[in-house]
């Protein structure tokens, strides 16, 4: 679940998924009150959500990991709540986590996932309208003791 203005009318909304194929939005009020869920077109997964503008049109977009397919999922954001199909990012094996933050000052920001498999992180650099490179960084073996 993740909160955002998703339909650009300056109130928080919620984007949630309830199972794999069932993702919705609770468009808000702004009185702390919602519209009724309505069901979005596009299927998230059941991957963890983050919210940012990845693509630099000033709508917040959704990404979210394919643990199964290993990548990430980036739905660029569309009028009134609605998101776009999928544009799909290789990841690691195993992709279990997202965040994303402007990591290098650039203005856009940066997508990171926690690869389980290999115990790495995938970094996927934003750069206007699309994700351009990725780097892997190790991360300690927290399966050693």
């Amino acid at each position: 679940m993740i909160v955002g203005d998703f339909t650009g009318d300056g109130k928080l909304d919620i984007v949630y998924t309830v199972s794999i194929g069932s993702p919705g939005i609770l468009v808000g009020r702004g009185d702390g009150t919602f519209d009724p869920p309505a069901t979005l077109s596009v299927t998230f997964g059941s991957g963890p959500l983050v919210a940012g503008d990845f693509n630099g049109d000033g709508r917040l977009d959704v990404a979210t990991t394919d643990g199964g397919n290993a990548r990430v999922r980036v739905f660029p954001g569309a009028s009134g709540g609605a998101f776009l199909a999928a544009t799909n990012f290789n990841a690691r094996t195993l992709p279990v986590s997202v965040a994303a933050a402007d990591f290098d000052g650039d203005g856009q920001s940066e997508l990171v996932v926690a690869n389980q498999t290999d115990g790495t992180v995938s970094v996927f650099r934003g750069d206007s309208a699309i994700f351009w490179a990725r780097r892997f960084i190790g991360a300690p073996d927290w399966r050693r003791s």
